[in-house]
């Protein structure tokens, strides 16, 4: 039997294309309203691409105290300290598809000291995650991201 594949790509129909667009603009208004209703200490900006989604939340001083819970609930393992005063927690889901990154004043002194206990063991629970953090914080050094 003898399969004939085309060389090129079926061109792209304009009624598709635009009803599909239409459909992720749908999806994304609905995303800025759920984000619009967020309580006034908390942001959070995505990029979406097609098979990945980044997720950076940012805290301000009201809400500083908050980054030790969230980045426990994302399964983060620990945060560094990329300049004074600011602290930053990163963790990836779903196989690295989805990462979540959380920026803020950073907490206080009780709290970087027990999520820095949470760094070490989580060296040896999750190695994957481990990675990632110790990655994204070498890359705070080039102003890069890693993750």
């Amino acid at each position: 039997m003898t399969i004939i594949m085309p060389e090129t790509a079926l061109p792209v129909r304009t009624e598709e294309a635009i009803g599909e667009i239409e459909d992720a603009l749908a999806g994304a208004l609905e995303l800025v309203s759920t984000v619009g209703a967020l309580h006034p200490g908390l942001s959070v900006s995505f990029a979406v691409e097609a098979g990945c989604l980044a997720a950076d939340i940012r805290l301000t001083a009201d809400t500083r105290h908050l980054l030790p819970v969230l980045a426990r609930h994302f399964s983060s393992p620990g945060w560094c300290l990329p300049a004074p005063g600011i602290a930053r927690a990163v963790s990836t889901m779903a196989g690295g598809k989805v990462s979540v990154t959380v920026t803020g004043p950073d907490p206080d002194p009780e709290a970087t000291a027990a999520m820095r206990a949470t760094v070490d063991a989580a060296a040896w629970l999750d190695p994957e995650l481990r990675a990632a953090f110790d990655a994204n914080r070498a890359a705070e050094v080039t102003g890069g991201r890693a993750a």
